[in-house]
C-alpha cells in the first residue's frame, strides 16, 4: 500500500476513535440526564432545546468547511440516538 495512503488512513482512524469516545461520553450524559429526568417526573423530549443544539449547530456550519445540509442531518441523527437512549 502507499504510504501516504497508508498515513491518510491512520489519521483517519486516530480521529474516528476519538469521535467514538465523544459519542460515548456525549450518550453516557444522556443516559444520565434521563435519569434524572424520570425522578423528576419530567419528560424527556425538550423540543425547544434540540431546536437550540441545532440552530448553534447551524450558526457554526458558515465559518466550516463542512457540507451543511449532511452536518445537520448528523446532528439530527445523534439526536435521534439520544431520543432512544432516553426513552
Amino acid at each position: 500500500m502507499d504510504q501516504k495512503l497508508s498515513q491518510h488512513r491512520k489519521k483517519i482512524d486516530a480521529l474516528d476513535d476519538e469521535l467514538f469516545v465523544v459519542l460515548q461520553k456525549r450518550f453516557h450524559e444522556v443516559a444520565r440526564l434521563a435519569e434524572w429526568k424520570k425522578e423528576k417526573g419530567k419528560e424527556f423530549l425538550d423540543a425547544q432545546r434540540e431546536a437550540e443544539i441545532l440552530d448553534h449547530i447551524r450558526q457554526k456550519l458558515p465559518s466550516s468547511n463542512l457540507p451543511h445540509q449532511q452536518t445537520l442531518e448528523l446532528w439530527q441523527k445523534i439526536l435521534d440516538i439520544s431520543h432512544s437512549i432516553g426513552a
